[in-house]
């Protein structure tokens, strides 16, 4: 199967709301979610127990096969009933950790001094006196 017959496939799963099995040489049977797919790559998400914390791996195309996961079911209850869902077998082991934090204030992904809302008026740091000091 070349890139472009992987993409047709993987592209339909690309929304938060549904999941894909994936398995690599190091781990088996980890629940993602597909951000987004390019010629090259596919981008995956897994959730740890923490759902500020998300990992962020891209997986090659070419080192990477495209079939069905017979055993699971697609999990949006809006969408038709599917039997089965998306699988993608990395031939890599899983690529190190790599968090991602997001800020249960603002909702931004980034490192922690990315949050506008700690960063900005809300969190004090406005330079106004409010009076009650000199």
């Amino acid at each position: 199967m070349d890139n472009k017959d992987k993409i047709k496939k993987i592209v339909p799963w690309i929304d938060p709301e549904e999941r894909v099995t994936a398995h690599f040489l190091d781990e088996t049977d980890l629940v993602a979610e597909v951000t987004g797919c390019t010629e090259q790559v596919a981008d995956l998400s897994f959730a740890p127990c923490l759902p500020q914390m998300k990992q962020y791996v891209s997986v090659p195309l070419s080192r990477t096969e495209v079939s069905e996961d017979l055993g699971r079911y697609a999990r949006d209850p809006a969408c038709p009933f599917k039997r089965n869902r998306l699988m993608l077998v990395v031939d890599e082991n899983r690529p190190a950790v790599i968090y991602s934090w997001r800020c249960p204030l603002c909702d931004e992904v980034g490192d922690r001094s990315d949050c506008t809302v700690r960063g900005g008026v809300e969190a004090g740091s406005s330079g106004q006196n409010d009076g009650a000091s000199p």
